[in-house]
């Protein structure tokens, strides 16, 4: 005869045992996962772009800038095409573009300063009434008359010192830039050039040496397509000594443009980086 006897207290035990290996094991994949999940660090200044140039474009402009701005970047702005007859093809406010310091294409996650420029482009219609000048408007550099391009901003007039803080390679240092009205070259010249810009840079800091690093431009004061960043050039009389502080270096740049009455002048400071300013008659 066969005796079957049941061990009801070492069962309990092994499966008292058993659980407390599940549970434990969950607890070490959770403390895992939470740890690989944790982002890495930003250093100080520094913003994570929270969505692809591809994300971006077609979404409401309006959208996109609070996007960006609650992302923790500070210095977006926007530009209107003008680019609609119907609105069949494109709608209103929906965003073209975005451009990150002169860059179109970025992914998600990538890393920029928070201070970077960013323009966001947006189709809309032409608008039907140019603004008037006011006379109430208040104190500060004229801006120039033209319809410069985009990256232009307001664009200044000949003549006028063009405040600038430089905020990429060397840190924020206040200067300013002054570019008198195109001087024609006599015929013959070697340079071959019949335009001449009298350049003028100033170093506003107390206690730091500007070293610039300055390209150019000169194009038609309408051209919409050719911009210092593809195109320009280091100055022809520009050297490479540094401006110490509270000083200022004036130099001659000579270019052949084709029409000396309708140019604008682009220079591009603090390297590729750095902000472009233009001016125009």
């Amino acid at each position: 005869m066969v005796h079957h006897v049941t061990l009801v207290g070492s069962n309990a035990e092994s499966a008292r045992r058993a659980t407390a290996v599940v549970v434990l094991a969950a607890m070490t994949l959770t403390i895992a996962a939470c740890s690989g999940a944790e982002p890495d660090m930003l250093a100080a200044g520094q913003v994570r772009m929270p969505a692809s140039s591809n994300d971006l474009e077609g979404e409401s402009y309006t959208d996109v800038v609070d996007t960006l701005e609650a992302a923790g970047f500070t210095n977006v702005g926007t530009n209107a095409l003008g680019d609609l007859i119907t609105g069949w093809l494109s709608k209103p406010d929906e965003v073209d573009k975005v451009e990150i310091g002169g860059v179109v294409s970025f992914d998600k996650g990538e890393v920029f300063a928070d201070d970077v420029r960013i323009v966001v482009s947006y189709h809309s219609f032409p608008e039907k009434d140019e603004p008037s000048p006011s006379d109430s408007a208040p104190d500060g550099p004229e801006t120039a008359t033209a319809d410069l391009p985009y990256w232009c901003g307001d664009g200044f007039r000949f003549g006028t010192a063009a405040p600038i803080e430089l905020r990429y390679t060397q840190g924020n240092i206040p200067v300013t830039v002054t570019v008198e009205a195109p001087v024609a070259v006599p015929a013959g010249s070697d340079s071959g050039a019949n335009a001449s810009f009298t350049v003028t840079i100033e170093n506003l800091s107390s206690d730091r040496t500007w070293d610039p690093m300055l390209r150019a431009l000169a194009a038609p004061t309408g051209d919409g397509k050719t911009s210092v960043v593809n195109y320009g050039e280091q100055p022809t009389g520009y050297g490479t000594d540094g401006v110490a502080p509270g000083q200022s270096l004036t130099f001659v740049d000579e270019w052949s443009v084709a029409d000396v009455e309708d140019v604008r002048y682009e220079l591009r400071v603090d390297g590729l980086a750095g902000d472009t300013v233009c001016f125009a008659k």
